[in-house]
């Protein structure tokens, strides 16, 4: 059972560490005491939660013909899941589409119905596919609704697995799919602090390596990706993932379905790493400026022992691809989308993130101190007192992971357009720019 957060109006925690000057360490002592607050959000079903499988013995397979019971699948081959089951304990009476043209008036009708919609009927659908460059490894529709009888939004997004096989393989291998449905069912209901898209539904069948997820449509204010964040952009997104940090810091793994660290960490994708990177630097060579290829290709067989060692700091869940593309900006108020890839990591994995892939190489090198500040600053006010010394070395320890996880993933991906091509491009440039700013090779000089 996910664990269930007292309810308490205050939370004090306190972290110190005595890091080396050089070398890929884990933080050898801390001290934490904390109470977390919680309320119900109610516009979201999450009536059950997850077994482990592999502990209890019991399986939750689907039979072969509907009615199914929805259910994410058994994940032993991921890198950072344990094999297990998830039910919501519903019974689904429709069919998780394949594809957009799955998408009849007829199904999403009765898809917003089993969302909670219930006696809503619409007149007409209208699916519109979003461009490629709007989802790397799931494909993106926005939906247009009328209604017959009731109310309610009159468009949505609906989210599919991928039909491009270099995405789609990317997505299976780190079980995106699964687990952005998990979170719209089981995190997003206590993540009451979070700006979250309101889920209508979400859907998976097991059987048929199937996952939906319908979503309100948000209109957010425009961005120029290759331009990156703003300075404010990048304050108020900063705001935002230091209070969804918050909310989760070193708590006693909440969800047993969600990977992390403490679980089996991110060293099942060290063979990955050896056999991809290569690759990658053989195709991005022309924007790795000389060291970072080397730093990089060195690290990879280092990365099981980080990955231990890194489960001993505080870890928070984090979204672990957090990136401009993936956040929707209302003024200063930022909705966090995308959450194939959440999981329970230290907490600069999400800044290091941020910071290096979405501002321009100048303004970032202008604000990351700054960033960082203010990022520390704010979870300060939730009581959680973190010392910068060991945050920034767990900042870098992490823009060295992102530079071997970027790599790992892009390595063979041809994304299909120019547009997406050159975003992605950038953001090599802009990580690994990042990581000869701030001589991240020193990390690799004393470490196994």
């Amino acid at each position: 059972m996910a664990r269930r957060p007292s309810h308490s109006s205050q939370r004090r925690a306190t972290y110190n560490c005595s890091y080396p000057t050089s070398g890929i360490a884990g933080c050898p002592r801390w001290l934490a005491t904390q109470d977390e607050t919680s309320s119900k959000f109610t516009m979201v079903d999450a009536t059950s939660r997850s077994a482990f499988a592999r502990a209890t013995g019991r399986t939750n397979s689907p039979p072969a013909l509907s009615p199914v019971p929805e259910t994410i699948p058994g994940l032993a081959r991921s890198w950072a899941f344990t094999s297990l089951s998830f039910t919501t304990g519903r019974t689904m009476t429709i069919a998780v589409p394949a594809t957009f043209s799955d998408v009849t008036p007829a199904w999403f009708q009765d898809a917003l119905r089993e969302g909670g919609m219930a006696g809503v009927e619409l007149a007409s659908v209208s699916v519109e596919p979003m461009p490629p460059s709007k989802g790397l490894i799931g494909d993106l529709a926005t939906v247009h609704v009328t209604y017959h009888s009731g109310s309610g939004p009159d468009a949505f997004v609906i989210k599919l697995p991928a039909a491009n096989p270099g995405s789609r393989q990317i997505g299976d291998m780190l079980h995106a799919y699964a687990r952005e449905v998990a979170f719209y069912r089981d995190v997003a209901p206590q993540a009451t602090t979070t700006q979250l898209a309101k889920c209508f539904y979400a859907g998976a069948d097991e059987q048929q390596h199937r996952w939906a997820v319908i979503l309100e449509a948000i209109d957010g204010d425009e961005f120029d990706v290759m331009a990156g964040a703003t300075i404010a952009q990048a304050a108020a997104a900063v705001d935002a993932l230091a209070d969804f940090h918050a909310r989760w810091w070193d708590a006693d793994a909440p969800f047993e379905w969600m990977p992390g660290f403490d679980v089996i960490g991110v060293g099942g994708l060290q063979p990955h790493w050896l056999a991809n990177l290569p690759t990658f630097v053989e195709r991005y060579h022309s924007v790795l400026p000389s060291p970072t290829a080397d730093w990089v290709l060195a690290f990879a067989p280092r990365l099981s022992a980080w990955s231990a060692r890194a489960a001993r700091e505080p870890l928070t869940m984090v979204h672990s691809d957090y990136r401009i593309d993936n956040l929707l900006f209302q003024g200063d108020r930022v909705t966090m989308i995308d959450w194939q890839t959440a999981m329970r990591a230290p907490a600069a994995m999400d800044l290091s993130c941020f910071i290096t892939t979405s501002l321009s190489v100048v303004n970032r090198r202008a604000n990351e101190a700054s960033l960082i500040d203010r990022y520390l600053a704010r979870l300060a006010m939730t009581g959680i007192v973190v010392d910068r010394s060991w945050f920034d070395q767990s900042y870098d320890e992490n823009v060295l992971w992102w530079m071997g996880q970027f790599g790992n993933n892009l390595s063979h991906l041809d994304p299909g357009d120019d547009q997406t091509q050159a975003a992605l491009t950038t953001m090599v440039e802009r990580v690994y720019t990042a990581a000869l700013d701030r001589n991240i090779g020193r990390l690799l000089e004393s470490s196994d």
